[in-house]
Order: C-alpha cells, then sequence, then structure tokens
C-alpha cells in the first residue's frame, strides 16, 4: 500500500543521548506539509525511543545491532518498510520550515532526478542557540549560524535527501560503513553512476542543524575529531576511495550488487512461527509468511496451534477473537477486537497483553493496520521487531578456582573488576566486586570463589572475566571462561 499523496521520512537514530534533539526533529516534520508517514529507524542494544515514536505517532523498527552504530544500514532498514513512493531520509538533529517537504517533493517531480539534495544551506546553531530553540525562546530563522554549508559537493553531501523508493528497489540503499563518516559520500557517488542526482534550485530552502558536541559537521576541527574516534575511518575511506573509481552502472553492480534481501531486525538465529485459527487467518498468515521471505529471505512456517512447537516467537493469527489463540503467544492478529476497526489488527505485543485482554474482555493493540488489497508491512514487522529483541533477565553464577589466580590479589586488593559479554565480545555488564563480595573472595578458603549477577540483556551472556587487581590497583592476569550449563545460568523471564 502506497501513500502517493504524501512523503515517507525515514529517521535512522540509535542510543539515548540525542533524544532531546530528535523530538525536536520529530516535532518540526509534524507542522509540515506533505509528510504522510515517519518511521523511526532505530540500531543498538536495545531500544530508546519508542515513546517518542508514540508521541508524534511515527512508525518504530528497532534492529538489534550492537557495537558502532550504523546509520546506512539503519536508513535502509526503514526505508523497506515505507509507503510512499517518495522517501526524505532525515537525519534526527534537523529543523525545517512548515513548507520545505511540499516544495522538496515538487521539485523532484518537476526535475525527473533519481535523488535531491533539497536544501540551499543547513545553518549550524550553537549549543545555547540550540537550547533556546527547543526551548521555544529563539526561532532558527532568528539565529546567527556558526556555520553554513550547501549540498552534496559545496559542504553537506548528506544529512537529507528525497529518493524515489523505485530507485531503491531497483538499485538497493546506501553503501554502509563502520561509524561516522563517508556513507553520505558513497550514496551521492553510487546514486550519481545509477542515476540522476541533483540539488535544489530554489534560495529558500533552508534547513537548521542542532548543535551536539559530537557532530562531525559544525566546524573543520570537529570533523577531523570525528575521523580520530573512529578506528574504522580508514578501512571505510579505502573502501569509498574504490567506489570512486567506478564510472559506469555495470561495474557498479558488478562490484556492489544489491542484497537479495534485507537484514532481519532481529537476530537471525531466532525461529519464528506462524499460527492460524480459521481460513481467513490462515489466508493472512500465509500472505505475510509470503512477505517475510520475500523481504527478509526468512522461511517461516504457517501450522495450526497444536503443531506450533518450541520457537523464540509464536505469532497467532486469529479469524475472530485473541481468546482463540496459544498460551504462548507473543503477537495476536486478529479479524475483530479494536473497536470502531473490522479490519485486522496487531493486538497485542507480549503473553501479559494477551492475558490482560483475555481477563478484561477488551482490545489491546499495538497498531492496527488497513487492507486495501495488500497489507502495510510496518505494522506487524515492527511489532516483531520489538518482542525479538525485548530484554530478559539473566542469572548468572561463576565459580572460580582460587588457584586460578594470583596471590597477590588475596593481599588487601584495591579491586577485582567483573564482566560479562555477548558471543560477539560485546561488553554486557562491567561492575567491580562490592565490599562484601570482595571479602568472600580473599578470605582464606578451600572452596570455590562464587560470583553471581542479574543482567538485563536482549541475548545471554555467553562469557565471564574476572580481572582482579593487587593492593596498588596494578592488574594482574585476568581469567575468563565460557557461560553454559544450568548451573551457570538461569533465565528469568522479565
Amino acid at each position: 500500500m502506497t501513500a502517493p499523496d504524501g512523503i515517507s521520512v525515514v529517521i535512522p537514530t540509535g542510543g539515548a543521548a540525542r533524544l532531546k534533539l530528535l523530538a525536536a526533529t520529530l516535532a518540526s516534520l509534524r507542522r509540515c506539509a506533505g509528510v504522510a508517514q515517519i518511521i523511526l529507524s532505530e540500531a543498538g542494544d536495545r531500544p530508546h525511543a519508542l515513546d517518542l515514536a508514540r508521541q508524534w505517532d511515527a512508525d518504530h523498527l528497532f534492529t538489534f545491532a550492537p557495537g558502532p552504530f550504523d546509520r546506512a544500514a539503519a536508513r535502509n532498514a526503514g526505508s523497506r518498510l515505507a509507503r510512499g513512493d517518495t522517501i526524505m531520509w532525515c537525519d534526527g538533529d534537523l529543523l525545517f520550515g512548515p513548507d520545505f517537504v511540499m516544495r522538496a517533493r515538487e521539485e523532484l517531480e518537476a526535475s525527473g532526478f533519481d535523488y535531491l539534495a533539497p536544501f540551499s544551506r543547513i545553518d549550524y546553531l550553537s549549543a545555547a542557540q540550540s537550547d533556546a530553540v527547543i526551548a521555544g525562546r529563539l526561532a532558527p530563522a532568528d539565529c546567527t549560524p556558526i556555520r553554513v554549508l550547501g549540498p552534496l559537493h559545496h559542504g553537506a553531501p548528506g544529512g537529507i535527501g528525497l529518493v524515489r523508493a523505485a530507485f531503491l528497489a531497483r538499485h538497493g540503499g546506501m553503501p554502509g560503513f563502520k561509524g561516522w563518516g563517508l556513507e553520505d559520500d558513497a550514496w551521492v557517488h553510487k546514486a550519481s553512476v545509477l542515476g540522476r542526482i541533483g540539488a535544489t534550485a530554489r534560495a529558500d530552502q533552508r534547513v537548521w542543524h542542532l548543535f551536539h558536541a559530537d557532530s562531525g559537521s559544525h566546524s573543520v576541527a570537529a570533523g577531523l575529531a570525528a575521523k580520530r574516534r573512529n578506528a574504522s575511518y580508514a578501512q571505510n575511506a579505502a573502501v569509498f576511495a574504490q567506489m570512486q573509481t567506478i564510472r559506469d552502472p555495470d561495474t557498479w553492480r558488478a562490484h556492489f550488487p544489491p542484497p537479495a534481501f534485507a537484514p532481519t531486525p532481529w537476530p537471525a538465529e531466532n525461529s519464528i512461527v506462524f499460527t492460524a485459527t480459521g481460513a481467513r487467518a490462515r489466508a493472512r498468515a500465509q500472505r505475510w509468511a509470503a512477505r517475510i521471505a520475500a523481504e527478509y529471505g526468512v522461511d517461516v512456517p504457517v501450522t495450526d496451534a497444536a503443531e506450533a512447537g518450541r520457537c523464540d516467537m509464536l505469532v497467532a493469527f486469529c479469524d475472530k477473537t485473541a481468546a482463540q489463540c496459544p498460551e504462548q503467544a507473543s503477537i495476536v492478529v486478529t479479524d475483530g477486537g479494536a473497536p470502531g476497526h473490522t479490519h485486522a489488527t496487531v493486538l497485542a505485543r507480549n503473553i501479559a497483553d494477551v492475558t490482560h485482554l483475555r481477563a478484561e474482555g477488551r482490545a489491546v493493540w499495538h497498531r492496527p493496520w488497513g487492507e486495501n488489497g495488500a497489507d502495510d508491512p510496518i505494522a506487524l514487522i515492527q511489532a516483531m521487531s520489538h518482542v525479538l529483541v525485548s530484554p530478559r533477565t539473566w542469572r548468572v553464577r561463576i565459580a572460580l578456582d582460587r588457584t586460578r589466580i594470583a596471590p597477590p590479589a588475596f593481599d588487601r586488593p584495591r579491586f577485582w573488576y567483573f564482566g560479562l559479554h555477548d558471543a560477539g565480545e560485546v561488553e554486557l555488564l562491567r561492575q567491580d566486586l562490592n565490599g562484601a563480595e570482595l571479602q568472600r573472595a580473599t578470605a582464606p578458603s578451600d572452596s570455590p570463589i562464587v560470583i553471581e549477577r542479574e543482567l538485563r540483556a536482549i541475548r545471554p551472556p555467553a562469557r565471564w572475566t574476572v580481572w582482579p587487581a593487587d593492593r596498588t590497583g596494578r592488574w594482574l592476569d585476568k581469567l575468563s571462561g565460557a557461560i553454559d550449563g544450568e548451573a551457570l545460568m538461569q533465565e528469568v523471564r522479565a
């Protein structure tokens, strides 16, 4: 289902540090004519922006991706779920005038470009100006910017751009790099090789950039500092240099073909099963299974409830009410329930909601979607992206052999570090042993040293690390090991 009369805006976001700026961007976009859909595409180890999405009526997709934020991948993931035939990529630290989006769309249509940089200038605000603008004490147009950049090759290759959805479907999205830097430059080059690009010819398409200290754009020095902070920048630059040598579409496609499938927002190893009760429900479940197979390359079996078996997420499709769904269902989809709605409705994100729905006899839904010939993909996929990455509580119990630890660690040590890591060595927890624990650990004994922790995380910890120090704080040899077996770890559902 498309939204031909409006634009789908996709905002990549990650972490909690810039939520205040993101809220200002969302408020600005909601004052713009021509915005039919906003998708917050969040990536990280846990979602932070869902409340903002609800507040500003935005769709929210969460991709479980611990480690450095991949802005390009987040943009691409959100773009796959856009309803509009025109997509506006937008960073979550920009402000616009009320006619900006509509004028940009009109210019894209008139120009015949596949990609348009729709701004005539980006005005970078100072920290004090940004705070005043967000608080409503100052209008952006009344600010004196600390820097001004033009579009494309005039200073700002990215930040905001309009792209035709058909062009993305044909050629794939933005090339990705690790951390900050060069993804916008790479996209501009790719789009110029495979299609037609340009910048606005209007002088009144002004955009304002809210200040954040880690921006690489508000000064030359800030750009150099951002490059130094990114350990992968040199590797990114080498890949981009290779891209720049390609000048024809066939060579580009040979070296950088578009992916056959989008990466799944949820961890790829998660298993998903659809169940269906009733003929209409089975038809809908089969349509959704086909959609997910086409979009993500994931085969989702459609079974009867009694045959579902064990899986990471069970989605139950019912013809009538949620009372028909199996107890273990994580999401319920039904034809009836939401007052005033007769179309399909995602009723619940978790079993607690399902239980509440049954107990109260009323509908509790995540987000309804209509069906005029085709299902809107955002409703179920965004719910699935949250269910499969909902944090759980993991209880960990480690028993250490004292003989493996260097003797200075027992002589009034200053601290012992304890950490938990996932299978990719991403640190999930870092804590020193508290005073009582350290006293027990260093007391004379023949018994193992027991360390217990509860951890809130999406995936279970896979390895532990204990790193003792001596009385001066000097690190000694660290110990590490795998976490496996029921004696070491027990999952407690949140």
